[in-house]
C-alpha cells in the first residue's frame, strides 16, 4: 500500500513541477584577430560606392537594401552568401573579405560568408571614402569621413568628421592612425606632410579599376542621374543615383558586359530614400 502511495505520489510531484527549458548554445565569441595568420598574396583593385570583387573576377560584394552583405556572382548574378550583420565591404585579399561592421572591422571569408574576425569597438565617423591595400608591408589602410551639412539660416561652412585606420592583413589586428572631429576643411585623400590630420593614401598605380568609357555608357539606357563605374576585364559595373517620378531617390548596381552590344546582365536596388524637405525655424 506504501509503495502504491509513494508512487502515485512521485508521479504527481513529476507533474506539478515545471519542466526547465534547455538553455540555447551560447553563440561562439568572434575573435579580434586571425586564429590562423598568414600573408596575403594577391589584392582585388578598389571599386566605388562601398564595392567589392575577388580578385579572379568571380564574385562581387556590395551591401543590400536591407544593409547586408551579399556576395554575389559577377557574370550570372546568382546570390552565393549574405551575412547575417549589417555591413558594407571594403577591399579583398585573397579569400578575405574587408567590411566595415557597424562599429568595427570584420573579415569575412569570400567562399562561404563566415565571420573570421571582428576588431574592437571603433569610431568610425562616416563611410570609407578611401582605401590602399599595399602588400609589401602587409597593410590595409582606409580613412572615413562624414560631412556635417549646415541648414542654418546665415551662411557658415559645413563641418566635417575623419578618421583614418591601419589593418594588419597577417594578423587581422586594426590600429588608428588618425580621428579628427569638426574638422574645418578637407582637401582630398592625400596627406599633406606635417598635418596629421589627414590620412596618407597616395593612389598606388593600378589600383583602381578605370571608369567605364563615356561612348559606352551613351550605348546603355539607364535613367539620368549620378553616375559612377568600373571597367573590370569581365564586366561593366555601374552606380546609377537618380530621383524617380515620385521623388524617390534611388540608387542603383547594374552589371552588363563589356562588349557590344553591351546586354544587362543584372542588376539590384541597393539604396532607396526620400529626402525630406528642409524648412527654415521659425522666428
Amino acid at each position: 500500500m506504501l509503495k502504491w502511495l509513494n508512487y502515485f505520489w512521485r508521479q504527481a510531484l513529476s507533474i506539478l513541477k515545471p519542466a526547465v527549458e534547455e538553455q540555447p548554445a551560447p553563440s561562439p565569441e568572434i575573435p579580434k584577430t586571425f586564429l590562423h595568420p598568414a600573408p596575403r598574396k594577391t589584392v582585388a583593385k578598389e571599386l566605388p560606392y562601398n564595392l567589392a570583387v575577388d580578385p579572379l573576377e568571380s564574385s562581387l560584394f556590395y551591401r543590400s537594401l536591407e544593409g547586408k552583405i551579399v556576395s554575389r556572382s559577377l557574370v550570372s548574378g546568382a546570390i552565393e552568401w549574405q551575412s547575417e550583420e549589417y555591413g558594407y565591404p571594403i577591399r579583398v585579399t585573397d579569400q578575405i573579405l574587408w567590411a566595415v561592421q557597424s562599429d568595427a572591422i570584420a573579415a569575412y571569408s569570400t567562399i562561404d560568408g563566415q565571420l573570421l574576425m571582428r576588431s574592437n569597438q571603433l569610431w568610425l565617423p562616416g563611410e570609407v571614402t578611401h582605401s590602399r591595400c599595399d602588400l609589401s608591408d602587409q597593410t590595409l589602410r582606409i580613412a572615413l569621413l562624414y560631412i556635417h551639412v549646415w541648414k542654418g539660416g546665415t551662411p557658415a561652412p559645413n563641418h566635417r568628421d575623419s578618421a583614418a585606420y591601419q589593418i594588419n592583413l597577417i594578423a587581422g589586428e586594426v590600429t588608428k592612425t588618425y580621428a579628427f572631429e569638426d574638422t574645418p576643411r578637407y582637401d582630398g585623400p592625400n596627406w599633406i606632410p606635417g598635418d596629421d590630420r589627414r590620412p596618407n593614401l597616395q593612389e598606388v598605380e593600378g589600383q583602381i579599376y578605370p571608369s567605364v568609357s563615356s561612348e559606352q555608357l551613351l550605348k546603355i539606357n539607364r535613367p539620368l542621374g549620378i553616375c559612377k563605374s568600373a571597367q573590370l576585364q569581365t564586366a561593366s559595373v555601374i552606380i546609377h543615383n537618380y530621383r524617380t517620378v515620385d521623388a524617390t531617390q534611388r540608387i542603383v548596381l547594374s552589371v552588363f558586359s563589356n562588349q557590344p552590344p553591351y546586354s544587362q546582365l543584372w542588376e539590384a536596388i541597393i539604396n532607396e530614400y526620400r529626402e525630406q524637405e528642409w524648412e527654415p525655424p521659425h522666428c
